[in-house]
């Protein structure tokens, strides 16, 4: 059951407006199991954001969205690009790699992903079926190495401020 409806035309009228941002981190080096990659994304007040993701790993992979992590340090800023290069709009949401997490939070959704598969729920139909409408606070973005050996993983984050 979808989290969130999206249409093309709806994504199209969000981009042309500014509303649509994306932040992207890779890891050239991801440790063996249980070795993670973790982001926070911090959304600011306002109506919230919808939320898709990409993701792909040389290894199998573990990947889980989490509300309302305890953190003690909120990790490097990742920038926030707008999709719309034409206007100077800001993003109500943020985003950090390498959050000090000490507990996760509430367990939202849980995927593994295979070797070589790739995740991708950022095209417009496929936020309809995966995304999530997050509310003003604090989420993880977790990936976890399931494999014996260290590999390499790129995430993409690509979210529409509502």
């Amino acid at each position: 059951m979808p989290q969130s409806t999206l249409s093309k035309n709806s994504y199209i009228t969000a981009l042309r407006a500014g509303r649509v941002f994306s932040v992207t981190f890779e890891d050239e080096a991801v440790g063996a199991a249980p070795a993670q990659v973790e982001i926070l994304v911090r959304v600011g007040s306002g109506a919230g954001i919808l939320l898709g993701y990409a993701f792909a790993g040389g290894g199998d992979f573990w990947g889980a969205l989490y509300d309302s992590p305890t953190l003690t340090d909120d990790g490097t800023t990742i920038p926030v690009v707008s999709r719309n290069r034409v206007n100077s709009i800001a993003s109500s949401g943020s985003a950090f790699s390498g959050p000090t997490v000490s507990v996760d939070g509430t367990k939202l959704t849980r995927i593994f992903l295979n070797t070589g598969n790739r995740f991708n729920a950022i095209d417009p139909l496929d936020i309809e079926a995966f995304g999530w409408v997050l509310s003003p606070g604090d989420y993880l973005v977790q990936w976890e190495n399931h494999g014996g050996t260290p590999t390499d993983a790129s995430l993409e984050l690509l979210w529409i401020d509502l």
